[in-house]
């Protein structure tokens, strides 16, 4: 994880990734953390180095030049 963001009392985690194509390793970490917490994580989010933005595995993805990613997470 690189990014823990409190909102209250929950957390959203952020994962940045320099690649450009998504690939299932980029998610591991996150899914991990999440499982461990429960109900605590919020809005997981992964930023790369791709074109696309979209969701996947319950994981809102964005490309690094979108710039609502900002806006999607609180």
């Amino acid at each position: 994880m690189d990014v823990l963001r409190q909102q209250s009392d929950r957390l959203q985690p952020i994962e940045i990734k320099s690649g450009q194509t998504l690939n299932r390793d980029f998610f591991a970490n996150m899914q991990k953390w999440m499982d461990l917490v429960g109900d605590i994580a919020i809005d997981p989010t992964l930023i790369y180095g791709g074109q696309e933005s979209q969701m996947r595995l319950g994981i809102q993805v964005h490309a690094w030049h979108d710039p609502t990613w900002q806006e999607a997470t609180p």
